[in-house]
């Protein structure tokens, strides 16, 4: 869904551009071939502070001025909006989140991933996290949702709530609701180790090896020091079958950290 967006909006402003350069282009062949020059008029224009007035434009004049409109109110505005009006159409799973927001916006396009959290999602995000390490995992959702209700958050934000109600639906057993936001938050940031790892947790549990095994591996290839991405690969692997490698990543977990992972090794002979 994520790339269909994204290709979308790349369309869409490819096309507002292309609308644009038309018009300029058509705009400066009438006024070199000097149509209709006698029908000169006056164009104005203003944008906040800014101003523009011409005097006396010909017809090739105004359609240039037209194109160039086009182009700077697009360049301004950005691109469409993407919005999810349910969380669960991601999934195969249709039934309600109480807890979750049910409307979003985010816009899409390349520029927005790079900006950096807007500070109430990020207080908001934080205020989650620190519900969470309370126990408070219903209200921890709630916050969530209510960061994911700010209107424009970048993707690459956005994904970061998805994974930490992933994470807590997982907890709850509420697998069903957990795949679809794991799903999104690593289509999002597919760089992201912790969205693969959370990703490999939730597939694990609803018995879907093969896959939990890629994005276990692609988890470890990421953060090649994370103990506890290991030990997500090490049951994965041997619920795929693979014992020889579960043993391996086990022991790779047990090397990073053995104080957590040291005595599970024997889960694995």
């Amino acid at each position: 869904m994520i790339t269909g967006f994204l290709i979308y909006t790349t369309c869409f402003r490819l096309s507002v551009i292309g609308t644009g350069l038309v018009c300029i282009i058509l705009g400066y062949r009438l006024f070199l071939r000097g149509v209709m020059p006698q029908q000169t008029s006056d164009v104005e224009g203003q944008a906040g502070d800014v101003r523009l007035s011409v005097k006396n434009a010909a017809p090739g004049t105004c359609f240039a001025l037209f194109g160039c409109l086009i182009i700077a109110v697009m360049l301004v505005k950005g691109g469409p909006e993407l919005v999810i009006e349910d969380l669960d159409k991601v999934g195969k799973n249709q039934a309600a989140h109480e807890d979750v927001v049910r409307r979003i916006q985010m816009k899409g396009g390349a520029a927005d991933a790079g900006l950096s959290e807007s500070g109430a999602f990020a207080a908001l995000l934080k205020s989650g996290i620190s519900l969470e390490r309370s126990g408070d995992d219903a209200a921890a959702i709630a916050v969530y949702g209510q960061a994911l209700s700010i209107p424009d958050i970048p993707l690459v934000e956005a994904a970061k709530a998805f994974n930490q109600i992933a994470c807590l639906y997982l907890k709850q057993k509420r697998t069903d609701e957990a795949l679809p936001l794991a799903r999104l938050a690593v289509q999002v940031d597919k760089e992201n180790g912790i969205y693969h790892d959370t990703l490999a947790n939730v597939l694990y549990k609803k018995e879907d090896f093969a896959e939990a095994v890629k994005h276990a591996r692609q988890a470890v290839t990421l953060m090649p020091n994370e103990a506890s991405h290991f030990y997500t690969l090490a049951l994965s692997l041997k619920a795929a079958g693979d014992l020889a490698a579960a043993q391996e990543a086990i022991r790779q977990a047990a090397r990073l950290d053995a104080k957590t992972y040291g005595a599970k090794v024997a889960d694995f002979q």
